[in-house]
């Protein structure tokens, strides 16, 4: 036998957030994650070893993540019942990242969502590889509302970005509604096996860099 390869189109990881900034540069938050495919059981497992520890003890380790400070709640069914889908629902609030009221700059708050895609970004890739490696097909599909207060003037928002190759595909888009910024971020990844070699690794350095 042989385990079939893993496909992005039933491996997934969905996740839509609503953020808040409060005038004194606080975020209110909220996010519901979907997972599917071998992302459902690991979560799954990650809640249950969790069910015995304080509330406020993973709420910070979850927020320690991306180093973030604040309170919040997770609602989730009980992750021993496989005949229900698993959907992790959150609210939290944030203490400031930025400077409000004053110039500044902010970057996208993770909370209390899983936070995929910036998980990708803190990753500490090897420079080079000397033998294959157990590596996995998935698609990731984040999108964010950020709604500032009146008294903040929106001056600039991020550009929208694309890269493209035969086994990773990314794109970014960044709209202004008003107050409200929303992001919407995707990557696809179709690898040829579940097992990557030296030049897989490779190419995924490239799409980092």
């Amino acid at each position: 036998g042989r385990t079939p390869k893993m496909h992005p189109d039933t491996e997934q990881r969905r996740t839509g957030a609503q953020l808040e900034i409060q005038p004194d540069g606080s975020i209110v938050g909220s996010s519901v994650a979907h997972v599917k495919g071998i992302a459902e059981p690991s979560t799954r497992r990650r809640r249950f070893n969790a069910r015995h520890s304080g509330d406020e003890d993973v709420v910070r380790r979850l927020l320690e993540r991306f180093n973030e400070t604040g309170s919040g709640s997770l609602n989730f069914p009980p992750p021993e019942d496989l005949d229900q889908p698993f959907v992790v629902k959150t609210n939290f609030k944030l203490e400031p990242i930025s400077n409000i009221p004053g110039r500044g700059a902010i970057k996208i708050p993770v909370g209390l969502a899983p936070g995929s895609i910036e998980s990708i970004n803190v990753s500490n890739l090897k420079d080079t590889r000397a033998t294959d490696y157990p590596c996995a097909s998935y698609l990731i599909d984040e999108q964010y509302r950020i709604s500032f207060p009146k008294s903040v003037k929106i001056e600039a928002i991020p550009k929208a970005a694309d890269y493209a190759d035969d086994k990773i595909q990314y794109h970014s888009i960044y709209t202004r509604q008003g107050q409200e910024v929303v992001s919407h971020r995707k990557l696809r990844v179709e690898r040829a096996s579940n097992v990557c070699t030296r030049e897989d690794h490779l190419a995924w350095r490239k799409f980092l860099t």
